[in-house]
This record gives structure tokens, sequence and C-alpha cells, in this order.
């Protein structure tokens, strides 16, 4: 069961149209609204994949997320920094001096 909120513009307009339909053909409409809204989502997510291929590891996976146009972080693997202690470290001191 989905409660919609009337306090949501378009939440409001979808209670609005359901309540206008006939009865009979309620479940009708609302199939019919879910499936253009999905089918909706899936041709943009195709044609930002299609513009941008590299894009497509960053979609989400169908969890209603909208998808942002910032650039990936570089995904080269990062060198462990030395922490502050070991910066000027001597291989032959001992170890656990510090």
């Amino acid at each position: 069961m989905i409660v919609l909120d009337r306090r949501v513009a378009l939440e409001a307009l979808l209670v609005n149209a359901l309540e206008k339909s006939p009865t009979a053909r309620r479940q009708e409409w609302l199939r019919r609204v879910l499936i253009q809204g999905f089918r909706a989502e899936c041709q943009s997510l195709r044609a930002l994949m299609t513009d941008n291929p590299g894009v497509a590891t960053d979609l989400p996976r169908l969890q209603g997320a909208t998808v942002s146009h910032h650039k990936k972080a570089d995904a080269r693997p990062q060198e462990p920094q030395p922490e502050a202690g070991m910066a000027n470290h001597d291989p032959a001191a001992k170890p656990l001096a510090q």
C-alpha cells in the first residue's frame, strides 16, 4: 500500500485524479501511471548512459535515488599516508620506541 501526502503538490494531483476516475478503473489507472513513470525513468537513464558511457557504474540500482552529474573521483588506489610520528622513521631504530 502506498500512502500519498496531499501536502506534496504532485501527490495531491495524483490523489485528485484517482478520485475522479471510476472506481472500477482505478487499479488500471494506477498501473498505467506507474508503468509510464518507470518507462520515462528508464529512458532518461538510458540517455544518460549513452551520452556518458562511464556513468553507468555511478547509477543507482533502482533505489529511487536521483542521478548526479558529478565527476567520479580518481579510481586509482591511494598510497597509504605515513603517520605523523612515522615520517622520519629510521628502520634500524627500535620499532616500538615511539
